[in-house]
């Protein structure tokens, strides 16, 4: 259906159409997986707001974690740390924070924000919902904790309903759980 909808061909779907007057625009904030070594070094060296932004957090930051994010984020890629559990998050939610900045400056703001898992953080900051103390607070401790639980456990993304899912855990429910 959807591939239906994107190609325009309203023959093929059940519903077509708009909810309102006007598109709205939701900024989506990711949970963890998608940092990168290297990730915003091209915008921090060419666009001054979103460097502001990364050294706002970074001041923020270095009151709450032991770490510096700007350094964490220009490091080589060699010592890159942006992947390990007790960084990710709060790299994540200064990227978060600056790109939602910069798009800020240039007009774009979203009518709804919304975060998935450790993307929760950035959209209730962008939300007016958390400071961005509080925000990096949350993060920190996200990270830390995680950290602690590194090697305790795995995660898996199945493509499969919620009842067959169940059904090929049956006997293993001791040991593995649907999230």
């Amino acid at each position: 259906q959807m591939d239906a909808f994107l190609s325009r061909d309203e023959a093929e779907l059940p519903v077509a159409g708009r909810g309102g007057p006007e598109p709205k625009l939701a900024f989506v904030f990711t949970g963890m997986g998608p940092q990168w070594w290297g990730m915003g070094r091209q915008l921090l060296e060419k666009e001054p707001v979103f460097r502001e932004a990364i050294e706002e957090c970074d001041r923020v930051f270095r009151d709450i974690g032991a770490w510096s994010l700007m350094e964490v984020l220009r490091a080589e890629e060699s010592r890159s740390r942006v992947h390990e559990a007790d960084l990710a998050p709060a790299a994540n939610l200064a990227i978060q924070v600056a790109l939602t900045k910069l798009w800020h400056s240039w007009g774009i703001i979203p009518d709804v924000s919304v975060g998935h898992s450790a993307g929760e953080i950035g959209a209730a900051w962008a939300a007016g919902a958390l400071s961005l103390e509080d925000a990096f607070k949350v993060a920190f401790h996200r990270g830390r904790l995680q950290d602690r639980a590194t090697g305790s456990g795995t995660m898996l993304a199945a493509g499969v309903a919620e009842n067959e899912a169940a059904r090929l855990i049956e006997g293993l429910t001791d040991r593995i759980s649907i999230a």
